[in-house]
């Protein structure tokens, strides 16, 4: 029998396997599957960063709260991806700091095998 905390996210109301060596193709999708279900795909797709202010001297109100926003959005994103894998795969995300770098780095180390 395998301990609940190591198999499976505990975060609701989604629950995956958490990532291990042998299922990334399986959690993958199913991790696209949550984050598109919570709003937050667009995290972890190519090219997503934080929108960028057109006058970084005087940013708008508007350009604020957009950056304001993405920064709260991506950090529930990066949350979703660490609580669903494993601390062996944990350790493969060092320094990223936003999801899409989080997603970069398990699909290049998970896909180039």
């Amino acid at each position: 029998i395998t301990n609940m905390s190591e198999d499976t996210t505990k975060s609701r109301p989604h629950r995956i396997p958490m990532l291990r060596a042998d299922n990334w193709v399986l959690w993958k999708c199913r991790m696209i599957a949550v984050l598109t279900d919570l709003g937050l795909e667009s995290h972890i797709a190519e090219g997503a960063k934080i929108p960028e202010i057109a006058n970084p001297d005087k940013p708008t109100k508007e350009e604020l709260d957009t950056q304001r926003k993405w920064r709260e959005q991506d950090a529930k994103a990066r949350c979703k991806i660490e609580l669903s894998i494993s601390d062996a795969e944990l350790m493969h995300l060092s320094g990223a700091t936003t999801a899409r770098q989080m997603w970069e780095q398990l699909t290049t180390l998970k896909e180039s095998k």
